[in-house]
């Protein structure tokens, strides 16, 4: 009896390696599960590039970590009408100035620093 389940997810569109290349290139992320994809999915270049082009801000928030700082800023709400009833959907906005911090780039600034704030104890 001759095993056929090997064959079954076996790639029906062959991709050529300068296609793969361009795609591991736009798409890092997905170097990594590329052939997995290709494999069980079965579909051809363009339809996995946009299976990956329609998904990928979704998989992007699962990577990177939000690590911006939370200050006081005024939210954008938006209002919106749904079935009679009326909804308001507020996005709190970071300042530019906020989102980038500062932090001291030897260990003499903070020396000095702390020593300061140790004189005006005193």
């Amino acid at each position: 009896m001759q095993n056929t389940n090997t064959k079954q997810f076996a790639p029906k569109v062959k991709w050529t390696q300068e296609e793969i290349k361009v795609f591991t290139d736009m798409y890092p992320i997905y170097k990594l599960t590329f052939k997995k994809y290709t494999k069980h999915l079965n579909r051809s270049y363009s339809q996995i590039k946009g299976f990956y082009h329609n998904n990928q801000h979704k998989l992007q928030l699962r990577e990177q970590p939000d690590t911006r700082v939370q200050t006081e800023a005024k939210p954008v709400c938006q209002s919106s009408n749904l079935d009679n009833v009326s909804y308001v959907s507020c996005i709190p906005t970071v300042p530019e100035s906020a989102r980038k911090t500062k932090s001291p780039e030897t260990s003499e600034e903070i020396l000095d620093s702390l020593s300061h704030i140790f004189d005006t104890l005193k």
